[in-house]
């Protein structure tokens, strides 16, 4: 075998690889175009955990529209599903009231118990407890509720979602902008790549962020296909909404030009966002 023969074998496949993930990353930027945050977001998302010390450098909101009766069944039958694989959850949060809580309720189960969620929170669990299991993905009794002080920890405590992946540092109420949790970043990784960042390298991780997971108000839209009497029939839909933000340390010596994650590290992380919303709302459908 050539030189020539062997290098074109080894190329091949990532080559392959990085065109099908552009395609596929082209294909979810057309279908959901991102929200500017100033339409639909809260100044809880967009505020940094520390604004002294820290900027929130990216804000990504993508949504998509679901019909009002497809996302409360959907959500009820993916928290059935998930209290019979879980005896501890045995309360569904959904009311039988359709108002704007029951809504962002719904959206924040489905989108919590999505199989590609509760894959990394099992992955979570297993290196933080040893147990390949989800955790707490609100459907305790309690919701999203803080915990209830206990002997042991009498202290305040905010509720941790899928293992400690996510703090849930807002509930979902009556309000356009629903569930807020924030996550974070080890110091140790992002300090390593801060100072790396001080020799020269051209990037540096974030701190951490939060993710907000918002529904409008339900509207009334022509359905694309007509009645057999053919006029059209009406339904009530809603705009269901997944947003992030990633907060970065302020460093003085960068100045205006502030380090981040790379390019294409940022676009499969927007990609990463669009398939979530893309997975979830294929289970309204």
């Amino acid at each position: 075998m050539s030189p020539g023969t062997r290098l074109l074998y080894l190329l091949t496949p990532p080559a392959l690889l990085t065109y099908t993930v552009h395609r596929g990353l082209t294909h979810l930027e057309a279908k959901y175009p991102a929200v500017p945050p100033e339409q639909a977001s809260s100044r809880a998302l967009t505020t940094p955990e520390n604004p002294a010390t820290q900027r929130c450098a990216e804000i990504d909101i993508y949504q998509a529209r679901v019909p009002v009766e497809g996302l409360l069944r959907a959500a009820a039958a993916a928290a059935a599903a998930a209290t019979n694989n879980n005896p501890n959850t045995s309360n569904t949060n959904l009311s039988p009231t359709i108002n704007t809580q029951t809504l962002q309720t719904a959206w924040a189960i489905l989108f919590l118990t999505s199989p590609i969620i509760q894959t990394e929170a099992k992955l979570i669990g297993l290196l933080t407890t040893g147990k390949f299991h989800p955790g707490d993905v609100g459907l305790s009794p309690a919701g999203f509720q803080p915990p209830e002080p206990s002997p042991d920890n009498p202290a305040p405590t905010k509720r941790k979602l899928i293992n400690g992946g996510f703090i849930v540092e807002r509930q979902p109420t009556e309000s356009p902008y629903g569930l807020l949790a924030s996550w974070k970043i080890p110091n140790e990784p992002r300090e390593f790549f801060e100072r790396i960042a001080q020799w020269g390298y051209p990037w540096r991780l974030m701190s951490g962020g939060r993710h907000e997971w918002s529904v409008s108000e339900p509207y009334l839209v022509d359905e694309s296909e007509g009645a057999a009497d053919g006029t059209k029939e009406r339904e009530w839909v809603v705009d269901v909404r997944f947003a992030s933000a990633h907060d970065y340390e302020v460093v003085e010596a960068e100045g205006e030009r502030q380090k981040v994650i790379p390019g294409w590290g940022g676009r499969l992380h927007r990609g990463f966002a669009m398939l979530l919303v893309e997975d979830t709302v294929r289970r309204v459908k």
